[in-house]
This record gives C-alpha cells, sequence and structure tokens, in this order.
C-alpha cells in the first residue's frame, strides 16, 4: 500500500533534505556498527543547526551540527566513527536501532517536521537484509534493499530489494551522476567474512611450553594466510602469529582468546586452557626400565618431555601420554638409559625439572603430603575396564557471529563421531588429544 503525505516546510531547501539511507542492522564487522545517511536533494548548503532526528522507540534521539552541502549527503555513525571504518563520520551519535522496526522524525531548527520514515515492522515498509546486510536506500518516494553506499549516491538495486513509500516533504530526488550519459552506480566495498579455528580447550602443565594454532578462513572456505593474528592469553601475555607456543607459570584456569583481523574484516573466538601442576613421579629405575606414575585425574600429555641420566636424554615422542592413575614402564632397549637412583630427572621440553627420582630412604625424609601409591592389581585379576572419573568438559566462548569455521574445513565434527566407538571414555579421550595434536602439526 502506498501512502503520500504532503508535509508544509518553511523553505524549499529544509524540505529538500530527506532521510536517504538507513543501516539499522549493522555492518558484516559488527551489528553494533549502524549508520544513518541524510541526503540534500537542492543545490543550495543547508546549515542543520538545532535539528533534530529521533526514533519512535526514543533511541536513538539525535541533536544535530553542522551543514549538508549543496547536492551532499551526510553521515551519522553510531558511537564511533569506526562503525564505517572506509567513510569519515558528519556526526557521532548514540542509541541503537531496534531491528523490530521503527519511525524516524527529522525536524528543523523551529521545530517543523522535515521527512517522516515509516519502518514499520522489521523494517518491512522499507526494506533492508539483516543476512546480507544490504540496506533500505530511498530513490525518490520509493525504497530498495541494495548494497550499502554510505555517503554516497544509491546503489544498484539487488535481488533481494523491496519497494515502498515513505511519508516525505519531497517526492522526487536528485538524478544520480552520470558519466557519458551512462548512470554511474557506486557500491560500498565488499568487506569479507572470515571464521577462526584455535583447537579445543585443553590441560597443559604449568611450566610446560606448550604449542597453540589458529587457522583462519573466509566465507567461501579458503584458508586465509593474510591475517593478523593476536593471542591474548589471560595471563597479562600476548603473541602475534598463526602458530605460538606459551607457558603459564601458575595453575589456573585461563580464558585465551584469540584475534584475527585482515583490512576492516576481523573475528575473534576464545578457549579455556586449565594450568596445572604435573602430578607425575619416577615410580623405579632399575636394569628393566624407568616407570612413571600419573597421580592426576587426567591425561599427562608427555609429548617432547626428556628424562635424562648423567649425560644422556631420552626424548618422548610426539603422542605420548599417561592415562590417569596408572603407571608405565618405558624399557631401557627404548630409552637407552641406564639409570641410577642419584642421577635421574624428568624434564619439561623447555628443560625445566619436574621431578627427580628418589629412593625410599629420600622419600621418608620429605615433609610434604603423603605420595599416592600406584594401584597394582592383584595377580590373577585381568583389568577389563578402568572405571573413569566425571570427564570435565572445557568449553570454547565465541565472541561475534562469525566465530565458527564454515563446515567443509572443520575438523572438531570428526573427532566427536570417533570418540563413539570407543568403550573406555578415557579411550575416547586419548583419541581426541591425538586427533587435536595432529591437527596442530597439519596446521604447522
Amino acid at each position: 500500500m502506498f501512502s503520500l503525505v504532503a508535509l508544509l516546510a518553511p523553505s524549499a531547501a529544509h524540505a529538500a533534505v530527506v532521510i536517504s539511507e538507513v543501516a539499522w542492522m549493522g555492518t558484516s564487522v559488527s551489528a553494533s556498527a549502524e549508520w544513518i545517511e541524510l541526503q540534500n536533494t537542492d543545490a543550495t548548503p543547508v546549515s542543520l543547526v538545532g535539528w533534530t532526528l529521533v526514533s519512535s522507540t526514543g533511541a536513538p534521539a539525535i541533536t544535530l551540527s553542522g551543514t549538508i552541502a549543496a547536492s551532499g549527503f551526510f553521515l551519522l555513525e553510531r558511537t564511533s566513527d569506526s562503525s564505517v571504518p572506509t567513510v569519515t563520520a558528519d556526526q557521532i551519535y548514540s542509541g541503537a536501532l531496534s531491528n523490530s522496526g521503527a519511525t524516524l522524525t527529522l525536524k528543523d531548527s523551529t521545530g517543523t517536521v522535515v521527512d517522516t520514515v515509516v519502518g514499520g515492522t522489521d523494517w518491512q515498509s522499507i526494506g533492508g537484509d539483516n543476512t546480507t546486510k544490504h540496506t533500505p536506500q530511498r530513490t525518490g518516494s520509493t525504497w530498495s534493499t541494495a548494497a550499502a553506499t554510505p555517503r554516497a549516491s544509491t546503489a544498484s538495486v539487488s535481488s533481494t530489494a523491496t519497494t515502498t513509500t515513505s511519508t516525505s516533504t519531497e517526492d522526487t530526488m536528485t538524478p544520480q551522476t552520470s558519466i557519458g550519459g551512462n548512470p554511474l552506480v557506486l557500491t560500498a566495498p565488499v568487506v569479507p567474512k572470515l571464521f577462526i579455528s584455535a583447537g579445543p580447550g585443553r590441560i597443559v602443565s604449568v611450566g610446560a611450553t606448550v604449542p597453540y594454532a589458529a587457522r583462519v578462513y573466509d566465507d567461501a572456505g579458503a584458508v586465509r594466510n593474510d591475517v593478523n593474528i593476536v593471542w591474548s592469553f589471560g595471563d597479562g601475555e600476548t603473541k602475534s602469529g598463526r602458530a605460538v607456543e606459551h607457558v603459564f607459570v601458575h595453575p589456573g584456569t585461563y580464558l585465551v582468546v584469540v584475534h584475527a583481523s585482515s583490512g576492516v574484516s576481523q573475528v575473534s573466538t576464545a578457549l579455556t586452557v586449565e594450568a596445572v601442576r604435573p602430578l607425575v613421579e619416577i615410580v623405579t629405575s632399575d636394569a628393566s626400565g624407568i616407570t612413571l606414575y600419573n597421580s592426576s585425574s587426567g591425561i599427562l600429555d608427555l609429548s617432547y618431555w626428556k628424562l635424562v641420566s648423567g649425560g644422556t636424554a631420552f626424548t618422548f615422542p610426539l603422542f605420548t601420554a599417561l592415562l590417569p592413575k596408572k603407571q608405565v614402564t618405558f624399557p631401557v632397549s627404548v630409552t637407552g638409559l641406564t639409570a641410577t637412583s642419584s642421577a635421574l630427572s624428568l624434564l619439561f621440553p623447555n628443560g625445566k625439572t619436574v621431578t627427580t627420582f628418589a629412593t625410599s630412604s629420600e622419600i621418608a625424609a620429605v615433609s610434604e603430603a603423603p605420595r599416592v601409591q600406584p594401584f597394582v592389581l592383584p595377580r590373577g585379576i585381568q583389568e577389563v575396564e578402568a572405571v573413569a572419573p566425571p570427564v570435565s568438559t572445557n568449553a570454547s566462548t565465541t565472541y561475534g557471529p562469525q566465530s565458527l569455521a564454515p563446515s567443509a574445513p572443520v575438523t572438531s565434527g570428526a573427532l566427536g563421531a570417533s570418540a563413539s566407538l570407543f568403550k573406555s571414555p578415557w579411550t575416547a579421550s586419548f583419541f581426541g588429544l591425538l586427533v587435536a595434536a595432529g591437527t596442530i602439526l597439519a596446521i604447522l
């Protein structure tokens, strides 16, 4: 239904200023990056000092200032000039436009209504697309949905365009600029969407050097290597790069935030990392080998850790791990170590000592909490399946609407599917550890 309402204005210049574009949906960078465009269809500049632009919902309520040039545009950006990074704002305002729709009223300094735009429910009366971020744009008395054109002429109409009327003091608009008789259609730069994957949350050892890696995709599913990636580890330290390493000095649960940007495109994600003191002991060291015991309630990753005896060192290969409350003997034929009780240490990958071997007499002299003894099954009893404590969930917090990677490149789904193949939850968790480590190697 079309409605035309004639509104009287004090001068032709006042009547020539209209609301020409409304980015009520924000941009692909942020839903809060809203903006409104005014257009002067007259050949005379108009002072906007004392003018007001008010929404029927009460927000925004803008008192205008400055001057709109002859046949020019006036760009109002919400909160900061970064709402439209490629165009400098004429004025900054506060207050969010409701996605449910509103009526915008423009008044001059005398309080006379110059222009009224009835958005209708969900802005259906003028258009706009919250998915593509195409904006409603005015041409004469009609509105169409097209690619955003802040402080520029109306773009070509998209396939999702809608047409309606708006109450205004001006029924016609100045024709678009032309070159050689052909209309000049200006379109806003396309801002690609980014998606980031930084792996799942994890448990790490205090003092251990742990690698982290992120991969960034665009909305076509292609890997983007031209992005700037910044890691904030939650303990005050930040690092830049696609693949980084970090050591947590103190125990705690940290929120690690990863931010990727390329031009005006940016995206963030987060993962939870729990740093714990490694509860591992060297139980025995004899001619048969070296026995380690994991006294913690979680899987202990030994990848790249070292056993050192005298001047000889053995480095545990990637994916080596100890199950919780379990012990494993590493034979001399594998480690090549002929360790004695007085010269054997377990080291982190960075060379920091985790623990050293102690004889029974040395254990008795230590005034600490009683040592947890490893569980040994009686002879003749076969262990069928370990009883696992509840598995803690390391949820990954996501920021922004584009934080999950596209379905094609993501591998986490395969991990969840594979886990159901194992009866033991500890076996499934360890398999998940292997897949996560393999993903990091593939990225590196």
